[in-house]
């Protein structure tokens, strides 16, 4: 049977964080809904991340789809005073009608003190 499975991810690449909406299942996601446990500033504080009109108006989000959002660098996460811990619920619906949600814990400590590859021109 045919399911959308929709996940709100980190990703750290290259020193930046962003968040990651993506519906791993094999059927589209409706009305795709992301709650914040807290207030996600980003962009060296002057974007409120967590206020964006794509985590309440999502209508549909088609199987393998990834929307990528940047969040901020990994210097300006670190430097910051505020809880770097935050959930996210999701909630969708399938075809049916039928009501989806889940929520994941992020922790971007866990990112401290990663080594990054530099490249020498």
């Amino acid at each position: 049977m045919k399911s959308p499975l929709v996940l709100l991810d980190l990703d750290y690449t290259a020193g930046a964080f962003e968040l990651v909406l993506v519906n791993c299942g094999t059927a589209p996601a409706y009305d795709v809904r992301v709650r914040f446990s807290r207030e996600l500033t980003g962009i060296g504080g002057s974007q409120v991340i967590s206020e964006l009109p794509l985590w309440k108006r999502l209508s549909m989000l088609r199987p393998g789809k990834e929307i990528r959002v940047f969040l901020d660098s990994a210097p300006n996460v670190f430097r910051s005073r505020s809880n770097r811990r935050f959930s996210a619920s999701v909630e969708w619906r399938d075809h049916d009608g039928a009501k989806h949600d889940a929520t994941y814990q992020h922790d971007l400590d866990a990112y401290r003190d990663m080594p990054e590859i530099v490249s020498r021109q």
